[in-house]
C-alpha cells in the first residue's frame, strides 16, 4: 500500500518489521515470497526483495535512515540529498534531491553508484541518454545536471514513473528529461516517427531482464559508438553476461566493482577512438 503514490510504504514496513524480528528477517531471506504475502507490493519491489543478502538489507535500510536526515554521498562528486535539504553544493558537486523514503534507488546501494561512476566517466554534454528501469529517476536527473541534451527515463511500474515525475520536477530538470511509462520498445522508437538513436543507454535491473534486453535488440537503441552501461549483477555473472553480449554488437571495453556488485561498460561497433576514450576502467 502506498500513500499519495509517494513512498514505497510496504516495503518500508517489509524492511522495518525485518530490522526488529530477527525471525522474520531469516524468513525473508529464506522465504521471501511467504515472508511478504500479507504486504501489497509491486513487482519490482518483489524483485528487489527476492535479490536481498543479509549484507544488502542493511546496505538498503542503512540509506533509508540515512536519507532521511542527512545528504550521502554516493560518489566524490555526487550527493544524494533529502528533499527538504536545500543547501547549495560546492563546486563542481552536484545535489540530487529525492523524495525520502526509497530503500532503493537513493543513490546508497552499490548498483546505482557503479552507474553514476559509468556516466561520469562517459558521458559527455551534449550526449542522449535512455535510463530503461528508472524508479526514483535518480540515473536521469545525474545524466541531465551532467550534460545530457535529452533524456528519457522509462519505468513499467506506474508508481514508479509517478515518484520519477515528482523528482524530476523537485530538480528542475523536466525541460530535459522525460518519464514515461514503457520498455525497450519506447526507446526503439517514438510511435509515428523514425526510429531514434541514442548516444547512452543504463540497465540497472537484475540479470534476467539484461539478457531479455539483449534478445530484444537492446543494441538497437544505439548509435554507432554509442555507450551501453549495464549493472545490477554480481561479479560471479559477469563471464555468463560477456558470452551473451557476444551475440551482439556490443562490445565490453570497461569494468567496475563494489563489493560483489559490477558493471559492464560496452561499445556498439567498439569504436574506441572515435569519442577519444581509451580507457580500460570506469
Amino acid at each position: 500500500m502506498r500513500s499519495n503514490g509517494s513512498t514505497p510504504l510496504a516495503l518500508i514496513q517489509v524492511l522495518s518489521r525485518a530490522a526488529v524480528d530477527p525471525t522474520y528477517l531469516d524468513l525473508l531471506l529464506t522465504d521471501p515470497v511467504r515472508a511478504t504475502e500479507a504486504y501489497s507490493l509491486t513487482a519490482s519491489q518483489r524483485l528487489s526483495v527476492e535479490r536481498l543478502t543479509r549484507e544488502s538489507f542493511y546496505e538498503a535500510l542503512g540509506g533509508v535512515v540515512s536519507h532521511w536526515f542527512a545528504p550521502v554521498r554516493v560518489t566524490p562528486r555526487i550527493l544524494a540529498l533529502p528533499e527538504w535539504d536545500d543547501t547549495p553544493t560546492a563546486g563542481s558537486e552536484i545535489g540530487l534531491r529525492l523524495r525520502r523514503g526509497w530503500p532503493f534507488g537513493n543513490g546508497t546501494h552499490p548498483t546505482t553508484q557503479l552507474c553514476l561512476r559509468a556516466l561520469e566517466t562517459f558521458l559527455r554534454p551534449g550526449d542522449s541518454v535512455v535510463d530503461l528501469g528508472t524508479g526514483t529517476g535518480i540515473l536521469a536527473i545525474a545524466a541531465a545536471r551532467m550534460g545530457a541534451s535529452r533524456v528519457l527515463a522509462l519505468d513499467t511500474e506506474i508508481d514508479a514513473v509517478a515518484d520519477a515525475r515528482y523528482n524530476i520536477e523537485l530538480n528542475a530538470v523536466q525541460a530535459v528529461v522525460t518519464v514515461e511509462h514503457g520498455s525497450l520498445e519506447r526507446a526503439l522508437a517514438t510511435p509515428g516517427e523514425a526510429p531514434i538513436l541514442w548516444d547512452i543507454v543504463v540497465v540497472n535491473l537484475a540479470m534476467p531482464t539484461i539478457l531479455d534486453l539483449l534478445r530484444e535488440r537492446l543494441s538497437s537503441t544505439l548509435r554507432g559508438g554509442g555507450t551501453l552501461v549495464l549493472a545490477g549483477f554480481r561479479h560471479h555473472e559477469a563471464d555468463f553476461l560477456r558470452q551473451a553480449l557476444g551475440h551482439t554488437p556490443l562490445v565490453p571495453f570497461a569494468e567496475d566493482r563494489i563489493g560483489s556488485w559490477m558493471s559492464l561498460v560496452c561499445r556498439k561497433g567498439a569504436d574506441l577512438a572515435e569519442r577519444g576514450r581509451e580507457t580500460n576502467q570506469c
